[in-house]
């Protein structure tokens, strides 16, 4: 073939129609690489937006306690080159408001944003101009725990003592803002009981009340406790009779007449406190020492139980039935195990004696044993006070008895 007065082949013309393609894919090519660079080119540099959210926004004050703050973030829109927008975070922003100059008090601040030093980037907006801001000072104040039943309901003669509640802690500390915390006069905890059986034990969550018991919500108001656990007796009342002990079991009902006045009192406790009292001593007599005929008994009761008309006392009358009194003389025996060298003051003493009449009228001296223990003694010498003491024999044990203690002087020589 001729082409441009030259003869070309078959090849050569092949060839030549192949460059013409690869040629047209190089400008394309060329093209789009300068398109992609124009493009990151102008993303790097070029103006970018983004709302970056939920900065902190501080508060620079002069000491004082912010009490209450109308926004605690925002949220700020940037400007600048897309590479140093992106990388922005809540973080990297600061927002305050300056109230160094303020004194206690409510005050609106303007609100600061600045980015990092060194960044393409300027604050186009924010969605919060200005806040309100509470300044105050700060107290603390001790404030007692009370309980507040917000329902219950029982059975019978119950009666659950709120007033006598027991806590783990009986008063708390509170802290916060004077004016608010002046306002507060007691914590108290809710408890929902429903149907109460038994006294209460269980934990609850404190609330702020005034001095009427409303409730006072304020969460710039710090506690020191927000639970305590609690104990509220369930009370009820018994009868109960007052009676006597006696220290030997000489007194029967055949040969004394005990009353006790009054015979009778109502108890106020808990259930289970009650469940265990029978009666109440109110006092143990001594048969062998104590001799009356009325005397006044003051009695105790058992811790968390009272006494619900106040009586403390009651009058014991004794009288004798079928006893009499009678005096014997009865020789010493002396009890002597380590052969001591002693003289009596007196080798007889005189006993009183109380019992069955017609048991009493056989006591005679050798069915009374008087006897002194010199083991006692040890082995001091000279002048000393020996008990003496006396034994019936039997069958009168029980039936006739000893009144008052008995001695005699011993010289140990």
């Amino acid at each position: 073939m001729v082409k441009n007065g030259k003869t070309t082949s078959a090849a050569e013309e092949a060839a030549e129609k192949h460059r013409l393609p690869d040629l047209v894919v190089f400008i394309i090519s060329l093209v789009l690489a300068l398109g992609l660079w124009v493009y990151v080119a102008a993303g790097e540099t070029g103006t970018f937006e983004a709302v970056i959210a939920d900065v902190e926004i501080n508060i620079n004050n002069s000491g004082k306690r912010v009490l209450e703050q109308s926004a605690k973030t925002v949220d700020v829109t940037v400007v600048g080159k897309r590479g140093a927008v992106e990388k922005l975070t809540a973080a990297d922003i600061g927002a305050y408001a300056d109230a160094s100059d303020k004194d206690t008090g409510r005050f609106t601040l303007p609100v600061t944003v600045v980015l990092p030093d060194g960044v393409s980037a300027a604050v186009k907006a924010k969605s919060v101009d200005y806040i309100s801001v509470m300044l105050g000072e700060i107290t603390k104040k001790t404030i007692p725990v009370q309980a507040y039943i917000a329902n219950f309901n029982t059975d019978g003669n119950y009666e659950l003592g709120v007033n006598e509640a027991h806590f783990s802690t009986d008063e708390i500390t509170i802290e916060g803002a004077e004016a608010d915390v002046e306002k507060v006069s007691k914590a108290m905890v809710r408890l929902s009981l429903g149907h109460v059986v038994d006294s209460v034990t269980a934990t609850g969550e404190l609330f702020l009340a005034d001095e009427n018991g409303n409730e006072i919500v304020n969460n710039d108001i710090i506690l020191s406790h927000r639970t305590v656990d609690v104990e509220i007796p369930l009370y009820t009342t018994k009868f109960v009779p007052l009676a006597v002990d006696f220290l030997h079991g000489l007194y029967n009902s055949k040969n004394a007449d005990i009353k006790v006045d009054p015979p009778r009192i109502e108890l106020r406790g808990t259930k289970s406190d009650l469940a265990a009292i029978e009666k109440i001593v109110v006092c143990t007599i001594d048969e062998k020492r104590e001799d009356f005929e009325t005397r006044t008994a003051g009695f105790s009761l058992p811790q968390g139980v009272t006494s619900v008309n106040g009586i403390n006392s009651a009058k014991v009358t004794l009288k004798h039935i079928g006893t009499s009194v009678r005096e014997v003389v009865c020789p010493i025996q002396v009890n002597n195990p380590n052969n001591l060298s002693y003289t009596l003051a007196s080798l007889t003493i005189n006993i009183t004696l109380r019992g069955d009449t017609q048991y009493l009228s056989y006591m005679s001296s050798d069915r009374i044993t008087a006897m002194v223990d010199l083991s006692q003694l040890g082995v001091i010498t000279g002048k000393s006070i020996a008990a003496v003491k006396i034994s019936i024999a039997e069958p009168y044990t029980g039936y006739v008895w000893e009144l008052g203690d008995y001695s005699v002087t011993v010289n140990i020589k």
